[in-house]
């Protein structure tokens, strides 16, 4: 009984896959913050090298 009674640190998260789903969605947003700039980053490179390789032409 007295286990039964015992509250674990879970309590807040009822069941384990409500757990498992807070995890993965902060997985997910971590993922997301650190994907978004680099996708930018690079997308402003390839900007960047188109802009370079029409100014060259242009020189010429």
């Amino acid at each position: 009984m007295y286990a039964y009674n015992y509250c674990p640190p879970t309590e807040l998260f009822p069941t384990p896959s409500l757990q498992l789903g807070l995890i993965a969605g902060v997985v997910a947003t971590f993922r997301l913050t650190v994907s978004v700039p680099l996708s930018v980053v690079s997308l402003f490179r390839k900007v960047g090298c188109r802009l370079r390789v029409m100014r060259l032409k242009a020189k010429v």
